[in-house]
């Protein structure tokens, strides 16, 4: 089973109100992560 790890970093430029706006690459990075997670988990 491959195993994606994602970037805490991504995750909380995405998730919490910052002055730095996520780039395009870890917003990807993030749905890629949470579509892996919904796929193995349930």
């Amino acid at each position: 089973m491959d195993k994606k790890v994602y970037s805490k970093k991504g995750r909380n430029k995405c998730a919490y109100n910052k002055d730095v706006e996520p780039i395009k690459e870890q917003v990807e990075e993030l749905i890629e992560s949470v579509n892996w997670v919904i796929k193995n988990v349930f």
